[in-house]
């Protein structure tokens, strides 16, 4: 609801700045024709100079501008009041997933993950078919397609943000719906296609990974994944910038790849992440697949 309505509030607040832009215009016109009209046959007859007519539309100039400062303010008002529903709307909002009442938790994950006739659907759009596929505790399965093909939308299965129509989705033998959501969520580390950070510094990103994390447990998980020397050369104490814009598209998948594994995840879930890498660095991230594959179960969308 709330994303179906969103255009509908923002059209709504446009509409209405457009119409105070327009009263502005009318009242600043009628209010400077009732200033000077008046006062120009007095030019005439000698009882009002030019300098007059100057004076009171210096008068009207500032008028118009305390009026445009005014109607900026109830733009804003409108904007904050139509924003404020919206969050009303988002809160109100009830999850379309939710747990069985005998759910239960997943205390420990070996990683196998298993695909029994998938069939799902966005609306009337079918998306998936028929899928079909298992991935074993350190195994990597890869999917290629064209955009739109349903790639991501198997992740966001596996994170159960959406329930399959059809088939079901085991992990470690158990059906993912039986289980849940904060439970199978704890175990799947997910490395989107741009990963986003906080404007600290690298060291202080690293550590929002997993509570507790001790600076020389990050430098050893950074040297065994292969990214500890390109992390020194942007610096541990270095700010990355609003949502890590200051560094590449490389770096942030390194950053990102990082904190995966710090989240000690059985189950690794790569969003086309080979696309953020140039030919030089493509070698470090191939050599870390081969380190996360040794102790994790990789699922990736190459």
């Amino acid at each position: 609801m709330v994303i179906r309505d969103g255009h509908y509030l923002e059209n709504k607040v446009v509409d209405w700045s457009s119409a105070v832009e327009i009263v502005q215009q009318i009242v600043y016109s009628f209010g400077l024709c009732l200033l000077l009209l008046p006062t120009l046959p007095g030019i005439h007859s000698g009882r009002h100079s030019p300098v007059d007519i100057m004076a009171l539309y210096a008068i009207s100039m500032k008028l118009r501008k305390n009026s445009s400062a005014l109607a900026e303010c109830v733009r804003r008002s409108q904007g904050a009041v139509e924003g404020d529903k919206r969050r009303q709307d988002l809160a109100s909002e009830k999850p379309t997933v939710v747990d069985l009442p005998e759910a239960s938790e997943l205390p420990t994950c070996e990683g196998h993950i298993e695909f029994t006739d998938i069939g799902f659907s966005y609306g009337e759009v079918q998306i998936l078919r028929s899928v079909k596929f298992a991935c074993q505790s350190k195994e990597m399965v890869a999917f290629v397609g064209p955009s739109g093909a349903g790639k991501s939308t198997i992740f966001s299965l596996i994170f159960r943000y959406y329930n399959v129509d059809t088939g079901s989705i085991y992990i470690d033998g158990k059906d993912i719906r039986s289980l849940k959501k904060e439970s199978i969520r704890h175990h799947v580390g997910l490395v989107p296609q741009n990963p986003e950070l906080l404007n600290r510094s690298l060291l202080q990103n690293l550590r929002l990974a997993r509570d507790g994390i001790t600076d020389p447990e990050i430098y050893s998980i950074a040297q065994d994944l292969g990214f500890h020397d390109a992390f020194e050369r942007i610096g541990y104490e270095t700010k990355v910038g609003d949502r890590g814009l200051s560094l590449s598209g490389g770096q942030r998948m390194m950053v990102a790849i990082t904190m995966v594994v710090i989240k000690d995840t059985r189950i690794i879930l790569l969003d086309e992440a080979t696309a953020a890498f140039d030919p030089m660095t493509e070698k470090i991230f191939q050599n870390a697949i081969e380190t996360l594959k040794s102790s994790k179960t990789v699922i990736m969308i190459a």
